[in-house]
C-alpha cells in the first residue's frame, strides 16, 4: 500500500497576545463543616455564662426580694428600708474612717515604741551616771575623810606647837626679867631713879619710866 498523501493543514497564526488571567475559582463547598465538637463547645460557653448570670444576677436579686418582704412582713418601717443604702454608705465611711484611724494609730504605736527606745537608752545612761557618780562620791568622801583627818592632825601640831611657844616665850620672859632684875638693881645703887626695864634690839636697857617695872 502506498502511504497517503499529507493534507496541506492550515498554517497557525503566532500568538503574540498573552492569555488572559484565568479568575481563581473558590468552591463554596470544599469548607470544612464545623463538626458536633464545635457545636458543643458553643453549647459549654452558653452554660457557663447562663450560670453566672444565675449566681451574680438572679440570686442575689431573690435574696433580696426575699429579705424586703421578710422586712415588710415583720413590721419594719418603711423608711428603714429605704434608708437602708444610705446605712451601707455610712458603714462604708465608717470603716473608711476607722482604716484611717488604724493607720494613726500604728504610726502612733511606732513612735510611741521609738520613744520608750529613746527613754531606755536615756535610762540607761543615767544609770550609768548615777553609778559613776557615786563611785566618784565615795572617792571624794574618802578624800575628804582623809583631809579632816590631816586638818585634826594639823590642828592638833598647831596646838602643840603655840603651846610650846607660849612655854618658851614665857620662860624667855622669866629669864629676861630675872636678867634685867639683876642689872637694874646694881644700876640703881647709882641711879635710884631706875625702876623699870625694857628690850630694846635684843638689849636690856634700865629706864625710869615707860618700862617694865623691877623689884628689888
Amino acid at each position: 500500500m502506498q502511504p497517503e498523501p499529507k493534507r496541506n493543514e492550515p498554517a497557525k497564526e503566532p500568538q503574540h497576545k498573552s492569555e488572559a488571567p484565568r479568575g481563581v475559582r473558590i468552591d463554596v463547598h470544599s469548607r470544612e463543616d464545623p463538626g458536633p465538637d464545635r457545636f458543643w463547645w458553643y453549647v459549654g460557653v452558653g452554660v457557663i455564662v447562663l450560670i453566672l448570670v444565675v449566681l451574680f444576677l438572679i440570686i442575689p436579686g431573690v435574696k433580696g426580694y426575699k429579705a424586703y418582704r421578710a422586712m415588710q412582713q415583720s413590721g419594719v418601717p418603711e423608711t428603714y428600708v429605704t434608708n437602708m443604702a444610705k446605712l451601707i454608705e455610712d458603714k462604708q465611711i465608717a470603716e473608711a474612717k476607722q482604716a484611717a484611724l488604724e493607720t494613726e494609730r500604728n504610726v502612733a504605736l511606732a513612735d510611741a515604741q521609738q520613744s520608750l527606745e529613746t527613754l531606755s537608752s536615756c535610762q540607761n545612761n543615767i544609770d550609768t551616771c548615777k553609778s559613776e557618780a557615786a563611785s566618784q562620791k565615795k572617792q571624794c568622801d574618802a578624800l575628804i575623810d582623809s583631809f579632816s583627818k590631816d586638818a585634826d592632825t594639823l590642828k592638833s601640831d598647831l596646838a602643840t606647837c603655840q603651846q610650846e611657844v607660849k612655854t618658851a616665850a614665857d620662860k624667855t620672859t622669866a629669864v629676861i626679867s630675872d636678867a634685867a632684875r639683876r642689872l637694874c638693881c646694881v644700876q640703881r645703887v647709882e641711879n635710884p631713879a631706875s625702876n623699870s626695864y625694857a628690850v630694846v634690839e635684843s638689849r636690856i636697857v634700865c629706864v625710869q619710866d615707860g618700862g617694865k617695872p623691877i623689884t628689888c
